[in-house]
């Protein structure tokens, strides 16, 4: 499994069965020591990650060529 990168940009909501699925996929990153992080969040989107409080839980970078190089300074 590779590290993981997560982009959002197109992405207008989440239901709680895509934010379900995105800390499975947390878990199963963590599991085989692997990293994820979640690049270009939109403003609704993320002020639902706010809200049920995922902030404190997900990795973040403003887009993906920073969530990359991210990835790579924490390896």
């Amino acid at each position: 499994m590779p590290d993981l990168v997560v982009e959002l940009s197109s992405v207008t909501h989440l239901n709680s069965s895509s934010m379900s699925k995105l800390l499975r996929i947390r878990k199963l990153a963590i599991d085989n020591d692997k990293k994820l992080r979640i690049a270009a969040v939109p403003d609704p989107v993320w002020a639902l990650f706010l809200t049920v409080g995922l902030d404190k839980i997900f990795d973040f970078s403003e887009d993906v060529p920073n969530a990359l190089a991210a990835i790579q300074l924490d390896s």
